[in-house]
């Protein structure tokens, strides 16, 4: 389940170099577009919660940066919200399994053209440590949905401590030295 959110107005701006693109995206229901020159939170709230009716969903993560309203909001309705700090510890052991994931074709996008034109934008950054995280300045386009979804899939981690599966020693070692989506 994904959700992509932009203002009308970037969807009018000229110097907007996506907005063909997210025009067509627009046209076909992969992104929902807000009235005026910001991202309506409250819109992104209201989809949130009618999901949290139809959907088992049992916490959200959110970005530790500005989103203390909607997280406010989300705690008085009721749903458990969890931290997701914008970290290299935060981000890598995440972005490590995910990749694992996809491969094992665990997770699935439903051919969601958003998240894979953000996810084939995406250039980590690694520190002396090898761990990884999104960095924004050094991807060459937009990578909100990329680190929406590591974010997600963070969250989701968190909520299923619980889910095992098994990795042989090759895989080990090759999951401990990936330095890179």
């Amino acid at each position: 389940l994904t959700r992509h959110y932009l203002s009308e107005a970037q969807l009018q701006n000229p110097a907007n170099k996506n907005r063909a693109v997210y025009r067509q995206w627009v046209q076909v229901g992969w992104i929902r577009t807000t009235a005026g020159d910001c991202i309506d939170y409250d819109r992104i709230r209201d989809d949130i919660l009618n999901d949290s009716q139809q959907f088992d969903i049992k916490l959200v993560g959110f970005d530790t940066w500005n989103a203390t309203h909607l997280r406010t909001q989300l705690q008085g309705a009721g749903l458990d919200v969890e931290p997701f700090p914008q970290t290299y510890m935060r981000f890598s052991p995440v972005a490590k399994f995910a990749e694992v994931f996809v491969n094992r074709k665990i997770i699935r996008h439903n051919g969601d053209p958003v998240l894979m034109w953000a996810m084939s934008n995406v250039v980590m950054e690694t520190d002396a440590n090898s761990n990884i995280k999104p960095n924004k300045k050094k991807s060459a386009n937009k990578i909100a949905p990329a680190i929406e979804f590591l974010m997600s899939f963070g969250t989701w981690q968190i909520e299923h401590e619980e889910f095992v599966f098994s990795l042989s020693e090759e895989q080990q070692q090759r999951l401990s030295a990936f330095n890179g989506i």
